[in-house]
């Protein structure tokens, strides 16, 4: 984990280290900040081993990221908008619901440079309608109690399949709520 290329660390640092914003840059648990050349410096650019999301995230204005399940999920908690360059597994899938969900942006990652990537995360901040849905998301998880909620219907599942009864995954929503599994919004409307 964490051991790949670090292009998206070095395209933020690049594209908006000449900016007015804090740019706080996350290596991963196990890769030294000090093995990194981001190619250029400056006063406003921290290189972190690691950085708690409750620590950083309710300062925070855009979160970029690579767009694994905990960092999306932690950022959508917190109601920041999201830059996603999805790099492997899930990522691109989250990228696309959070593209869907008007919470963010995506690029592909053979297509980022950093001046993509700044254009992208002014898009972000300028236009308030990524922030707004952002927000509207935080609530909805927050009224739904997120694991809480899932650690429950799972239950139920595996209730339901101890007793021998067909699962139906009907009870997983209500009039006011449609998933969606495979594109479309995924969201609570």
């Amino acid at each position: 984990m964490h051991t790949q290329n670090a292009f998206l660390l070095r395209a933020a640092a690049q594209g908006l280290v000449d900016r007015n914003v804090t740019l706080v840059l996350s290596t991963g648990g196990t890769r030294d900040p000090a093995t990194i050349d981001l190619g250029v410096q400056g006063p406003n650019l921290r290189l972190e081993r690691w950085v708690a999301h409750s620590d950083l995230l309710p300062h925070t204005d855009v979160l970029v990221t690579t767009g694994g399940a905990g960092t999306v999920m932690a950022a959508l908690a917190a109601g920041v908008p999201q830059l996603i360059i999805p790099t492997e597994w899930d990522k691109p899938e989250n990228a696309r619901r959070i593209v869907a969900a008007g919470v963010g942006l995506a690029i592909a990652p053979h297509r980022l440079t950093p001046i993509r990537l700044r254009r992208a995360v002014a898009r972000l901040i300028i236009d308030p309608e990524y922030r707004r849905n952002a927000e509207r998301l935080r609530a909805v998880l927050a009224r739904n109690h997120g694991p809480l909620r899932a650690a429950e219907l799972l239950e139920r599942l595996c209730i339901g399949a101890q007793a021998g009864q067909q699962l139906n995954p009907g009870f997983l929503t209500n009039s006011r709520q449609q998933w969606s599994v495979g594109g479309g919004v995924p969201w609570p409307e």
